[in-house]
Formats: structure tokens, C-alpha cells, sequence
């Protein structure tokens, strides 16, 4: 490009050496969105090359991976990239994913399960429920019939004990009263 002496520019345009010798306008709007255009392509650096199947940083193979998908499938083999699933299916669908850096575990038919996350549990309450401690009124659908297991409770209990009970959907217990 040719340096253009001050005195031969028109106001309001800028002029630009398309080819040696000539001076093209071009008006400030146009200018501009070609700026912007070049900026940006130099504030978004190189394109990235990236290869056609990505790189796990982990593959488990030679396990049982269950999927809990709405099939229930069940895998052999999970292929992982930044704490990401990429890929779930056969040893040989997943082994495409085993790059230099990749991790390999054999699970050697061991089972692999989703994450199972329990934001709240009564840990110790689910235990004495589950093993006969408290009385069990789920299936009672009738005042009689949870009255009738909670006095078979009382039978086996000394006098002032306190009776426990679970299953009862109505929490308010408007059923019962003072005297039951």
C-alpha cells in the first residue's frame, strides 16, 4: 500500500489503495464493519483443529455399565472427557476414544453405576422402620385396622412405652382421638 500525502484526501472518506497506483471511497460505516470484522477474527485466534473423535482422558472397559436410560441398556464399556460422559457402548465402539494421555481401567466385569445422590435421608429412622422396630400402617385403610396393629404392639411392650408407627399418609391423624 502507497502512503497518501494529507492534502489529497476528500473529507468524509476514506480512501484506500486497492491496487498500486489507484485510490478507492470508501464511506466510515463500511470501514468500520470491516475493523470489527478483522478485531474480531484477531481476538478469536487460530481455529482450533481438532480431531474427527475426540480424546477421553478416561475409558473403563471390560465392565457391566449400567445406563439408566429409558431402554435399561446395559454397556460394556464408558468413555470419559473432562468429567464427561462421550461416549457408552461395546469395548470396541469405546477403544476409538484411547489416545497417548487416555487413562484405561479394566473393570474385569465389575458393574458401574450412575452417580446416586441423596440430598436428605433419616438414616437411622429408614433403619428402625425397615427392620419390624416400628409398626408398619401402610396397608391399614381403616380407623379399626390401625388401631388394631398399634394395641397388637402394645401386647408385646411394657406398660408406659412409647409405640412407634410409619405409613400413614394423612399426617394430621384426624382419624384418631384423645380416647383411641
Amino acid at each position: 500500500m502507497e502512503c497518501i500525502r494529507h492534502d489529497t484526501l476528500k473529507q468524509g472518506c476514506l480512501w484506500v489503495n486497492m491496487e498500486k497506483g489507484s485510490l478507492t471511497p470508501m464511506n466510515r460505516r463500511k470501514f468500520l464493519k470491516i475493523s470489527g470484522i478483522v478485531c474480531a477474527s484477531l481476538f478469536a485466534g487460530t481455529p482450533r483443529i481438532t480431531a474427527a473423535e475426540p480424546t477421553a482422558d478416561l475409558v473403563l472397559v471390560n465392565g457391566t455399565v449400567i445406563t439408566v436410560d429409558p431402554l435399561d441398556s446395559v454397556a460394556q464399556a464408558i468413555a470419559v472427557k473432562n468429567r464427561r460422559i462421550l461416549d457408552v457402548g461395546s469395548d470396541a465402539q469405546i477403544r476409538r476414544y484411547i489416545g497417548p494421555g487416555t487413562k484405561v481401567i479394566d473393570l474385569a466385569g465389575d458393574t458401574v453405576t450412575p452417580g446416586l445422590i441423596d440430598a436428605h435421608a433419616h438414616l437411622p429412622f429408614f433403619g428402625l422402620r425397615e427392620n419390624g422396630t416400628w409398626v408398619n400402617l401402610q396397608q391399614c385403610e381403616t380407623k379399626d385396622e390401625v388401631l388394631s396393629k398399634l394395641a397388637e404392639r402394645t401386647k408385646k411392650l411394657p406398660k408406659g412405652t412409647w409405640v412407634y408407627a410409619w405409613g400413614i399418609a394423612d399426617n394430621t391423624l384426624n382419624f384418631l382421638n384423645r380416647e383411641d
